[in-house]
């Protein structure tokens, strides 16, 4: 690496995702019924308020960017991920490292929620969806408990899944890694009721949160569980190789510790064409196999590189 990133400049970047993190866990924990795009866009969201360029007592300036992109996916083209990150070095101007990380999110179902994830027909009725039928209406409003126990599901990580044999495929032809962003509430064992009470407990802590797992390891997962079954929240817990298997990892490293092991070169693609050809393949068109972009680029001051 031609320029060694500060650790003050990785702790600001690391910091930004802790917070992503904390926020979309916590939102989880009050609405256990949000949408998975929702939650991608809460993630998204919550490290734009990080943006701008901002300079560390290093002297190196890290800017952080997002970008939602949109997806083709529920119009003939499969995700490959859902978030993508670019990760830039540049020295006086000069780019000196590109890295991409490709997260494909799952979010963890309360045991009483059936999948109601928005398909292509809820696509084409638009905004006009968000307005119920009387029957729809007088569903929503009685009183129902939601919960998330180690039963709870991902249920749309399922064995034997064209999505997962697509990113495997992917992975092959590019020879580059993807990764899962698991969406967990902040606690396990959370109870929410439905109405909302004003007062309610809040979690007193982000002990689960957003977990990240390479594909190659949920693949390695799934072939334990038969077609069509979902895997649980203790199979990711207790189902993974290592070094899923004990922490800090168990069930996934934390999201803002996978990207600092992406900013130390420990995870992630380094894109030695400087992001050309993969770059272009996920990020540069409008119906592209990922929905978001997050650019964290690193400034470093004059001298830093020699």
């Amino acid at each position: 690496m031609p320029v060694a990133i500060p650790s003050d400049a990785i702790a600001h970047a690391v910091f930004a995702f802790a917070d992503a993190n904390d926020v979309t866990a916590r939102r989880m924990c009050r609405v256990p019924t949000l949408h998975e795009t929702s939650l991608d866009q809460t993630f998204i969201e919550q490290l734009s308020r990080h943006s701008g360029p901002v300079q560390v007592g290093s002297g190196w300036v890290v800017t952080i960017e997002t970008h939602n992109l949109g997806s083709g996916r529920h119009f003939g083209t499969w995700e490959i991920a859902d978030i993508g990150v670019l990760v830039a070095v540049r020295h006086e101007g000069r780019l000196r490292l590109s890295k991409a990380a490709m997260l494909q999110s799952k979010r963890l179902y309360p045991v009483e929620l059936a999948l109601d994830e928005a398909e292509a027909h809820d696509y084409v009725r638009g905004i006009f969806r968000l307005w119920k039928s009387d029957e729809e209406a007088i569903e929503a409003s009685r009183p129902r408990v939601f919960t998330f126990t180690g039963e709870s599901e991902y249920k749309q990580l399922l064995a034997g899944d064209e999505q997962v044999l697509r990113i495997r495929e992917f992975e092959q032809s590019r020879g580059a890694p993807v990764h899962y962003l698991l969406y967990n509430p902040a606690e396990m064992g959370w109870v929410q009721h439905f109405p909302i009470h004003l007062t309610g407990p809040e979690p007193a802590s982000n002990t689960a949160g957003c977990r990240v797992v390479d594909a190659a390891s949920i693949r390695t997962h799934l072939t334990a569980l038969r077609a069509g079954q979902s895997a649980t929240f203790d199979g990711i817990q207790s189902g993974l190789p290592p070094p899923y298997d004990r922490r800090p990892a168990r069930g996934g490293w934390r999201v803002e510790a996978f990207v600092e092991r992406v900013l130390r070169c420990q995870d992630g693609y380094v894109m030695e064409d400087g992001g050309g050809r993969i770059a272009s393949a996920l990020f540069g068109q409008r119906t592209g196999p990922i929905s978001a972009a997050i650019a964290i680029t690193f400034d470093a001051p004059g001298g830093a590189g020699e």
